[in-house]
């Protein structure tokens, strides 16, 4: 994204309510939590951004609308970061795919695409377009290679 993008976002995002929100869980045990941790890159990436907690399962969630670049022009996609998290501990890890699985029901996000490009990630990124009509951006889950990690509960692309 270009620097002048990247202004107008934040301009907008200071003057101007957004209309689509972040996806946010329903359930309950969820506390929003503090962005500071949340890189600049990420923040100028990323139209919306939260972070959500939940200690009983010590998992925590950034849930984002992303611009995203890919084959075609380029889009709004909804994209929702699971990672384990012990409370307290600096250092995420990486949390099983049943766990993924019932983040993604708290968030209503099931329908989801999981998109890994990180050998041996901690985070399970799972995507899916703003436009009901459109299909996601990257098709690497149909054309590249998967690697899979823990038995076959991870898969990441190169």
């Amino acid at each position: 994204m270009n620097v002048l993008r990247s202004v107008e976002i934040n301009m907008l995002r200071g003057s101007v309510p957004l209309i689509i929100q972040p996806l946010r869980p329903r359930g309950n045990g969820w506390q929003r939590w503090d962005m500071s941790m949340i890189t600049a890159e990420l923040r100028a990436r990323a139209y919306a951004i939260e972070r959500w907690y939940n200690r009983a399962h010590e998992v925590q969630v950034l849930s984002a609308i992303e611009n995203v670049s890919g084959e075609g022009p380029d889009r709004h996609e909804y994209h929702i970061s699971i990672s384990g998290l012990k409370y307290l501990s600096p250092k995420p890890h990486r949390c099983s795919d049943s766990l993924a699985r019932w983040v993604l029901k708290q968030f209503e996000f099931t329908d989801s695409t999981e998109d890994n490009h990180v050998p041996n990630g901690l985070i399970r990124n799972y995507w899916r377009p703003v436009a009901q009509n459109q299909s996601p951006v990257c098709h690497c889950v149909e054309t590249e290679p998967k690697i899979v990690e823990d038995k076959g509960d991870y898969v990441w692309r190169p």
